[in-house]
């Protein structure tokens, strides 16, 4: 796993004036680097999780014992999970931490990744022969890398002395404001979005705005309903209204998909959206409707479907669905593909064999069993919050609902060529193991005493 490290955490670690924790600490990065993911992670080490300081602490042995505070966060760019160390402090000083927030005199959103050399600088000070003012002027530079904002581009500062809420940040291609606990960034490009968390997750709303006259902006939300209206902001107002939007069914269809899917991405001229299925997978929405499924066959080249998709609007959630030339149908608030040119009712072959012989590789579960070894995978798959079937309750029939489930299951958490539907020993470990650590297990209370703590970190 990927690590980066905050201005604490390289402070605490400068600090560090005992050897054996040093040494320590390095083992326990050692390890995290290692791990392929965290769940291979939280066995190699004595984690604990705790959902009121919104993130983990690993405790491991040395004299003084020492602690890690550490958070999750997800990486834009590769989608995966990045170990964020906090801090480490030995056991005395950790318990003045243990139940407050961490960084609460860097606290603006300051996240750092520091590179390979400059990691290898401070962990080899004596080395190179860096004093520890050197390597707190380190630490200190980072921070005000970190902190300090850049002059916006002009059009952006027009902005800024129309709207006094907003402050210009790293960029100099956007401003934010805070707006009754959202948070409105403000892009030179004309985009706007909106945020209920943090600046660094994904946009609740977006849109477009625009300079309204000489001391007044709009913005103009991208979402249109199905009479053709949307959103206008006007700051001269402070209120939200509703304007006629263009008749361009084409366009409104394309923007309002991002509402329905989340997984949906539009691109930047508006005229398409397309939407990662499984794997190498992918869903392409044009704005005149027209569709295209596009995926690896068996021989791993490049092959389509094509058809069309359109909208639903209904009074409560919004739908789509897709249609291909070949008959086959499929709607996002059903998550399925139907093919209505085939009527015949499906047989199933009973099947005898137990979840153990699954396990031991004696026996594949597949698409067109039945029995009571498919219940006992469907009630795994329920706890994964997975489809199973029509009703969405155990019936042990292994059918079509549950056959793409499986499919998705792997695509994503097994490796490349894994996606044939079939549940051998290798997915159904995946999925107890997926089960077994769900990061929702209530946690004990802190104990920061180190009285009954045994563990013994693994050497690597």
């Amino acid at each position: 796993m990927r690590i980066e490290y905050t201005p604490r955490y390289l402070k605490d670690y400068a600090d560090i004036k005992d050897a054996r924790a040093k040494k320590e600490t390095d083992k326990v990065e050692r390890i995290i680097g290692a791990a392929n993911n965290f769940m291979e992670l939280h066995k190699m080490l004595d984690i604990k999780k705790y959902p009121d300081l919104g993130g983990y602490r690993i405790r491991y042995s040395g004299k003084p014992e020492w602690r890690i505070r550490f958070e999750l966060v997800d990486d834009l760019q590769t989608k995966e999970k990045v170990v964020k160390l906090q801090i480490v402090l030995p056991r005395e000083k950790y318990q003045k931490f243990a139940h407050k927030p961490v960084n609460e005199s860097i606290e603006k959103n300051t996240k750092i990744i520091i590179t390979e050399k400059q990691l290898t600088m401070l962990k080899n000070a004596k080395i190179i022969k860096l004093t520890e003012s050197q390597l707190k002027d380190i630490v200190v530079q980072k921070i005000m890398e970190a902190t300090t904002t850049v002059t916006p581009k002009p059009i952006l500062q027009k902005l800024l002395s129309i709207e006094k809420n907003a402050t210009p940040t790293k960029s100099p291609n956007q401003v934010a404001s805070r707006v009754d606990g959202s948070i409105w960034t403000y892009y030179a490009n004309g985009r706007w979005e909106s945020r209920d968390g943090k600046i660094t997750d994904k946009p609740d709303d977006t849109g477009i705005w625009y300079f309204a006259g000489d001391n007044n902006y709009q913005i103009k939300d991208d979402y249109v309903y199905p009479n053709g209206k949307r959103n206008v902001y006007d700051k001269k107002t402070n209120k939200w209204h509703d304007v006629e939007q263009t008749k361009d069914q084409g366009l409104r269809n394309i923007q309002n998909l991002k509402y329905i899917d989340d997984n949906i991405t539009i691109t930047n001229d508006r005229k398409r959206a397309y939407r990662k299925w499984v794997d190498t997978d992918y869903f392409i929405f044009w704005e005149d409707g027209d569709f295209r499924y596009r995926f690896n066959d068996v021989n791993n080249k490049e092959n389509q479907h094509e058809g069309t998709w359109k909208i639903i609007y209904g009074d409560a959630d919004d739908d789509y669905i897709i249609t291909l030339k070949n008959g086959q149908t499929f709607q996002y608030s059903k998550n399925l593909w139907t093919d209505p040119t085939k009527r015949t009712t499906p047989t199933y072959q009973n099947v005898s064999f137990k979840l153990d012989d699954v396990s031991s590789g004696k026996a594949v579960i597949k698409k067109g069993m039945k029995g009571p070894v498919v219940g006992e995978l469907q009630k795994i798959m329920l706890e994964l919050n997975m489809k199973i079937s029509k009703t969405g309750k155990v019936d042990n029939t292994f059918g079509p609902i549950m056959d793409l489930s499986v499919r998705q299951f792997q695509g994503t958490n097994m490796p490349t060529g894994s996606k044939d539907g079939k549940v051998g020993k290798d997915t159904l470990k995946r999925m107890i193991e997926i089960r077994d650590y769900d990061g929702s297990e209530e946690e004990p209370e802190v104990d920061d005493s180190g009285a009954n703590d045994t563990t013994q970190m693994t050497e690597v």
